[in-house]
């Protein structure tokens, strides 16, 4: 298996969303328009703009897909992004080298109950460029998504 290199942004002003996992001549996240992403306040309905969602403290819910996605996130440096709320501060910092990796730490009180759910919409297609494989270190949601091939072809958000 060759090793593809990824690159990733983030749209740190809305949630700090994923907006692009690029690698092996594609794009890899699923998006689209959402007029309403840039005006969202917390407690908003859920506003799907595709990409990689943080999802704090829980995809389900109320808030609707956690207290995050509405939220600036604040720049630490190049590479690492915080939030805070009332409840909890978490911090991301996206890596590269010979691959992409997130790191993330959660800063609460003890007894915080929280389910941290990075919900990412993958785009599949019968690809022409190389496989970008999915080492086993790989975050579980992502191993099951590269695995279910009939499910990955359906379209997202009617199939």
């Amino acid at each position: 298996m060759s090793v593809v290199p990824l690159t990733a942004a983030i749209d740190a002003e809305h949630g700090g969303r994923w907006t692009s996992l690029r690698g092996g001549g594609r794009e890899w996240l699923w998006q689209r328009d959402e007029p309403r992403r840039s005006c969202v306040r917390p407690g908003d309905a859920f506003a799907d703009a595709g990409g990689l969602e943080e999802c704090l403290p829980t995809v389900r819910g109320v808030p609707d897909h956690g207290d995050v996605w509405t939220r600036r996130w604040t720049a630490v440096d190049k590479t690492t992004h915080t939030i805070r709320t009332a409840d909890f501060e978490l911090t991301r910092n996206i890596h590269a080298g010979d691959s992409l990796a997130a790191d993330y730490l959660l800063t609460a009180e003890p007894g915080f109950r929280q389910g941290k759910h990075p919900h990412g919409l993958l785009v599949y297609r019968k690809a022409r460029t190389p496989a970008v494989g999915i080492p086993p270190t790989a975050p579980g949601w992502l191993r099951r998504r590269a695995r279910d091939h009939e499910t990955a072809r359906r379209s997202y958000p009617n199939g």
